[in-house]
């Protein structure tokens, strides 16, 4: 379970509606009334975007097309540039994004709403010191500008500044006293400084990891041990990909009961904290069910510093197909071997076989609402497997890897999920992919 509920929740909190009567988000006086209204309905429809629980795409493509026919007619102006940057944000288009915000900037220097939108971009690409530093100029500016307080604050927490991201929003509360997404932010900080409320904690910190648990030393050492091996698997498929300047952390409660006690989630085998990078989980009565458990959601937690929307089939996929690895010692030398993931190869294997499959292009361009269909939800993620697990492991004909590392390297590009689709996957003959994975999944054992 990734907990992206909980990220595009807190994600809401980028958006918090103004509170000052700014004039730079008034249209000029040389607006016409149509020109006026256009903004209108772009704020609107921004809101209304931010406010949804559903699928947006359609309603952020119309948004960014209404802006860039009024930006053809007002190419230099602030107020539209600024829009027009939060509609690119939307479709991940984000160095667009922060050439239409600079160009704001440019003609309105203390346009102080355009550094905050600035900062956000730096936010999505992951270049969070750049990020701090336009919240502060917009700070500077205007100190009475909430979003200001609370975006730097949710920065800093992602950059595990959890002191400095404290007192910022503590300082976005004296704007906004019980604000309940900063008051959440402040109770998970508060966590990570006290740590897990257990008698005894044992910890151990490794090259890339640090392991804390109330089982015992020797469990942390094994924890820590099998992470920085599956890291390495990741790596191999990833290998491009620059480390993170921060250790991965991991939790390791004692059983289920308080791993839920903790107010984990109930239904959760373990789960993953984005915004503090944390894995937590407890400990499992068969040692292969837990590390299936650690390499599944150690992938979302090596993947969420590359890449934050992920379309689920291949967040989900890929993490499968890594929770599969299995830990071998052969003599005096250790291996992680790939194997097909017990918890999906039977279902899709029957759903082959009845011929209940999905459609191959509409799962890789569903929603997280579509894949996570209550008619459909199980068959989606085997599925997603399958078709990962072969890309990877497709036999000595193996030739859909490098689609598949073409397909994430869009998306990190900023691609949407129909354009990374199209630009990989959609140029190869689908039908006989199709049937492909289907025919080397059915001769698996």
């Amino acid at each position: 379970m990734n907990r992206i509920y909980l990220l595009h929740l807190l994600l809401l909190c980028l958006f918090t509606p103004q509170l000052l009567a700014s004039e730079n988000l008034t249209p000029p006086p040389e607006f016409s009334e149509h020109e006026k209204k256009a903004i209108a309905k772009a704020k609107s429809a921004i809101e209304e975007i931010h406010k949804s629980k559903e699928d947006t795409t359609k309603a952020t493509k119309r948004l960014v097309r209404d802006l860039e026919l009024l930006n053809r007619r007002k190419p230099n102006d602030p107020l539209v540039n600024y829009y027009l940057a939060i509609g690119y944000q939307l479709t991940r288009k984000y160095d667009r994004a922060e050439r239409t915000i600079k160009k704001s900037l440019r003609k309105k220097p203390k346009f102080y709403e355009a550094l905050v939108e600035l900062a956000d971009i730096h936010v999505w690409k992951k270049e969070f010191d750049d990020a701090v530093k336009n919240y502060d100029k917009a700070i500077a500016i205007e100190p009475r500008y909430y979003p200001s307080f609370e975006r730097k604050g949710r920065a800093l927490l992602e950059m595990g500044k959890y002191k400095e991201s404290k007192a910022t929003l503590q300082k976005a509360l004296k704007l906004i006293p019980e604000n309940p997404n900063v008051q959440m932010l402040l109770t998970m900080i508060e966590l990570q400084l006290r740590g897990p409320r257990w008698r005894k904690t044992y910890t151990k910190e490794s090259s890339n990891y640090i392991v804390k648990t109330s089982v015992s030393d020797s469990y942390a050492k094994l924890i820590s041990d099998r992470m920085e091996r599956i890291l390495k698997i990741y790596k191999k498929i990833f290998p491009s990909i620059k480390k993170p300047d921060r250790k991965y952390e991991v939790w390791v409660y004692s059983s289920k009961g308080h791993y839920v006690a903790a107010g984990n989630p109930r239904g959760a085998g373990g789960h993953y904290e984005p915004l503090v990078r944390k894995l937590v989980l407890f400990k499992y009565e068969k040692l292969a069910d837990l590390e299936l458990v650690l390499n599944h959601e150690g992938f979302h937690q090596f993947l969420h510093d590359y890449i934050q929307r992920i379309p689920q089939w291949f967040n989900e996929g890929l993490a499968d197909y890594y929770g599969g690895y299995v830990y071998e010692k052969r003599g005096s030398k250790h291996y992680m071997v790939p194997k097909p993931n017990p918890w999906r190869l039977r279902l899709i294997k029957q759903v082959i076989a009845a011929k209940r499959t999905v459609d191959t292009a509409e799962l890789m361009q569903m929603t997280r609402g579509e894949m996570y269909s209550s008619q459909g939800v199980s068959i989606n993620y085997a599925q997603a497997w399958a078709m990962v697990y072969y890309c990877i492991e497709g036999g000595k004909k193996r030739k859909y890897d490098k689609v598949l590392i073409n397909y994430f390297k869009a998306l990190r590009k900023g691609y949407d999920i129909e354009k990374a689709y199209a630009t990989t996957f959609g140029r190869i003959n689908m039908e006989k992919f199709d049937k492909a994975w289907k025919t080397y999944i059915m001769g698996l054992k």
